[in-house]
């Protein structure tokens, strides 16, 4: 038999494709709204004064595989290498940046049939894949540069293996993805239990994926054993300090990201108050918890046990005299630190947890009695505006989170400073990056044989 127009035009219109399409373009509009142009070309730590030099001085093969702070960073590695590569050095900014969005966007994207195996409902699915766009803290200083992808490719990980394949073409492209997830993030190893556990529900196709996460996770125990991270003095950090810290700077900023308002909160009557902030997703765990399947309680444990595990590690791993979160009262909170790329990492799981919850009512609510009934329907849509009006309320609020870039010194001006410097008799400049105070300090005759004269030099 002949397929219908009916039917060409139904293979033709595919949801999840569309919405994978309409995810990208969500993330590339958040983008060009959150980050003022201005900020756009500024370069961002790690990707000017270790990824863009290590380029211009290393082996690309040692450039690439090179250990920083104890772990490997592949795909940051590989956007540097490139830009610095193709482009003309004062490009380098804008073309990293730029790189690291469009990686976000993929990711974001790939969310949407990743998480198909454990929600349902497409809604429910592009609310989840916007997560780690919106969040308000992401837009301070872990959107938009090399060196913060790490936190998103430990997003992808969970969703790869928490994913089931429909085909060895796609399981073998989810196995490159995989790789590179892994071997740019030491923390990936926070899912070998997931890992162990997904070997239970084995099928073929899962096969490459699971030994592409095994080979990524050895790579980086190895990097961490040959170059270890340093180890930072005690700072009298405790479990104390990771539990109100978690609190303050992970999940109070989700809805109430103003630092401001929360300084002044926290001077008049301590942390407690920012526990209503949590009710709504202890809540969403307590759903799924309820009423969810297997797969669906265990992808909200293991997003809630990321959360703390994240935070946790990276607090101690790190234990600055402002991370005492804990022994903070009245004015000291002044000296606290409330705005940290800590939070975004560990916020944004806690954030995906109403997308999971919402997956689970809308599956239940469609297999009800009489699922088409208007009270059904209408309880449909109502449990669905909850998803998005989360990701829309994260959205708007976003820059009171404000950046790390404001204010920063473009890289495109200041390598034509540079080059301006040299020609005056210079032999080596120091271009400013951000935070404040960064620098990287390049040789006259590497900026001037990189670089394209500006209007001025």
């Amino acid at each position: 038999m002949e397929p219908t127009t009916n039917d060409r035009a139904a293979r033709s219109w595919n949801p999840d494709g569309l919405a994978m399409v309409g995810v990208v373009v969500a993330t590339l509009v958040f983008w060009l709204w959150r980050v003022p142009a201005a900020q756009r070309g500024v370069v961002y730590a790690e990707d000017g004064e270790v990824f863009l030099l290590q380029w211009t001085w290393m082996q690309p093969g040692r450039a690439l595989l090179e250990p920083y702070a104890g772990y490997q960073h592949l795909v940051p590695r590989i956007l540097s290498g490139l830009a610095d590569g193709l482009l003309p050095l004062e490009r380098y900014g804008l073309a990293v940046h730029v790189a690291s969005v469009l990686v976000l966007a993929a990711i974001a994207a790939a969310t949407v049939v990743l998480a198909r195996d454990v929600v349902a409902s497409l809604l429910a699915r592009v609310a989840l894949a916007l997560v780690p766009v919106v969040l308000p803290l992401a837009g301070a200083e872990v959107l938009g540069n090399l060196a913060n992808l790490h936190t998103y490719c430990l997003w992808l990980a969970l969703w790869l293996l928490l994913w089931r394949p429909r085909a060895w073409w796609s399981a073998a492209f989810a196995a490159v993805a995989m790789l590179l997830a892994t071997m740019t993030e030491v923390q990936t190893v926070l899912l070998l239990p997931l890992a162990a556990l997904r070997l239970a529900w084995m099928r073929e196709r899962m096969v490459p994926i699971v030994a592409a996460f095994l080979v990524g996770v050895a790579g980086q125990a190895t990097s961490w054993v040959l170059a270890p991270r340093a180890s930072p003095e005690d700072a009298g950090i405790d479990v104390a300090d990771v539990v109100v810290g978690w609190l303050v700077t992970a999940v109070r900023p989700i809805l109430l990201p103003s630092d401001a308002a929360a300084l002044a909160t926290l001077r008049d009557v301590g942390p407690a108050p920012f526990l209503l902030v949590l009710l709504p997703f202890a809540a969403a765990v307590a759903v799924v918890l309820a009423w969810g399947d297997a797969r669906q309680r265990v992808a909200s444990v293991a997003t809630c046990l990321l959360s703390a595990c994240l935070f946790g590690g990276s607090v101690l791993a790190t234990p600055f005299s402002g991370f005492d979160w804990a022994l903070r009262e009245g004015d000291e909170w002044g000296t606290v630190m409330l705005n940290l790329r800590y939070g975004a990492a560990a916020g944004m799981w806690v954030a995906a947890q109403v997308p999971l919850a919402v997956g689970v009512l809308l599956d239940r609510l469609a297999r009800g009695e009489h699922p088409s009934a208007p009270p059904m329907r209408a309880a449909r849509v109502a449990v669905g505006a909850v998803a998005v009006a989360l990701v829309a309320t994260m959205a708007v609020i976003a820059p009171q989170s404000g950046s790390v870039r404001d204010g920063g010194a473009g890289w495109l001006t200041e390598v034509d400073e540079g080059a301006l410097a040299c020609e005056a008799g210079a032999e080596t400049v120091d271009l400013a990056i951000v935070p404040s105070g960064r620098l990287v300090t390049m040789a006259c005759d590497e900026l001037l044989e990189r670089a394209v004269p500006g209007p001025g030099a």
